[in-house]
Parts: structure tokens; C-alpha cells; sequence
């Protein structure tokens, strides 16, 4: 999926991890989700890179794959 499906930018509240794609889905995220995120101060939040396959947080040496973004919400939304 993540072949058509890409980033366009990020966004962070106090909890959680907003995700915009192009063509305008956007997810919000709980940060516990992600314990390296949450842990993680506001300047390595903001100290990320958006590749073709996902988001990439260089101080945090972490990595969310667009499958695994997409994976996390479809599970979240499943009663």
C-alpha cells in the first residue's frame, strides 16, 4: 500500500501524533502508542525526516513505516 499511499507532513499535540497524507486523510495517533515518541523530548519530535516509506525520527533512531501507520489505525478502528 505504502507504494500510492505517502506523507505530506506531521504534526504533534501533548498526546498525539497527527499524520497528513497526500490526497487528505490525516490520523491522529496516541503518542503511548508509541513509547519512543512519548518519551521523547519536543526537539527530537520536531527533529524528523519524511521519506517515501514513512517518517523517521534521526536523534530517536525510530522509524514508522507507512504500512505500520496505516496497520495501527485499521486495528484501532476495529470493535
Amino acid at each position: 500500500m505504502s507504494n500510492t499511499v505517502s506523507v505530506k507532513r506531521i504534526r504533534f499535540t501533548a498526546r498525539h501524533l497527527g499524520i497528513e497524507f497526500k490526497g487528505g486523510l490525516v490520523l491522529a495517533l496516541p503518542l503511548k502508542w508509541f513509547p519512543e515518541l512519548d518519551c521523547a523530548t519536543i526537539a527530537d519530535l520536531k527533529n524528523n525526516k519524511i521519506t517515501s516509506a514513512g517518517i523517521e525520527w534521526l536523534n530517536l533512531k525510530f522509524t514508522l513505516d507507512i504500512d505500520d501507520i496505516l496497520k495501527c489505525a485499521t486495528e484501532a478502528a476495529i470493535p
